[in-house]
């Protein structure tokens, strides 16, 4: 969910709208950078787990739903079908690729970042 911020008045992405995430969480996350959807969507369960301290198990979660709510389409094919990398590729990548792109569309494969 995006709401209008009154002072800025600017949207800006709820992160309680998250699984597993509070107000005391989206502080947390807000503090260490992570202020938005796509902030979220662009890192990997390990990095939040270590920078927020954040259950593992509850970070695939997190972000897996701030890439649904995001609503981002693929640069290649203009589907809305993007999911994490880390959640199951078809197929196997490099270590280098892996680490510069976090994202695949499920309909044409291309594989990227936001």
């Amino acid at each position: 969910m995006r709401v209008l911020s009154t002072h800025a008045k600017e949207y800006s992405d709820d992160l309680t709208a998250l699984p597993y995430v509070g107000p005391d969480t989206e502080r947390i996350l807000q503090q260490e950078g992570f202020s938005s959807y796509k902030d979220l969507a662009d890192t990997d369960p390990i990095r939040l787990h270590q920078k927020c301290n954040i259950g593992l198990a509850n970070t695939a979660g997190i972000i897996s739903t701030a890439l649904e709510l995001l609503e981002e389409p693929c640069q290649n094919c203009g589907e809305i079908t993007l999911k994490p990398i880390w959640g199951g590729y078809p197929g196997q990548l490099s270590d280098e690729k892996k680490s510069n792109n976090r994202i695949f569309c499920g309909s044409c494969h291309w594989i990227g970042s936001l």
